[in-house]
């Protein structure tokens, strides 16, 4: 629980609000869906600013990143071994974050592309019990 935290919450999170901050309007239409217009437009500029600033997110850093998610991801998948849950035989909180906190790298699709990244994102998918890369948008 704790690795899957340390290694994918923040990454996870900055990979794919980069992904959402790449995409003119699904800001605003994420964050402020009773808007439209000017008026949903000046506040996905304002939004746009105060996520990146509080997330840290850059396009130098993003790269970076993506390498980050690609080695952890490899890593959870190697752990798994083919297992269905990480530890023993049945669903822990050790299962619920490792599949919270990588569900996110769904949000780019490139990276889904990744071989140990896509096996991650299928394996989340039945603990999540959904398609994630369909949670977003892919």
């Amino acid at each position: 629980e704790d690795w899957s935290d340390e290694r994918f919450m923040a990454l996870s999170r900055r990979i794919a609000y980069f992904n959402v901050l790449s995409r003119p309007g699904l800001l605003g239409r994420m964050f402020f869906p009773e808007s439209s217009g000017w008026r949903r437009a000046l506040k996905e500029r304002a939004a746009r600013r105060i996520v990146a600033r509080r997330f840290g997110i850059t396009a130098s850093r993003y790269p970076l990143d993506v390498e980050k998610a690609r080695t952890a991801a490899g890593v959870a998948v190697a752990r798994l071994s083919g297992r269905p849950y990480l530890v023993d035989d049945g669903l822990t909180i050790a299962d619920l974050a490792l599949a919270t906190m990588s569900a996110p790298l769904a949000a780019d699709r490139g990276l889904a592309a990744d071989p140990a990244v896509s096996a991650l994102l299928r394996w989340d998918a039945g603990i999540v019990g959904g398609d994630v890369m369909a949670a977003y948008g892919g």
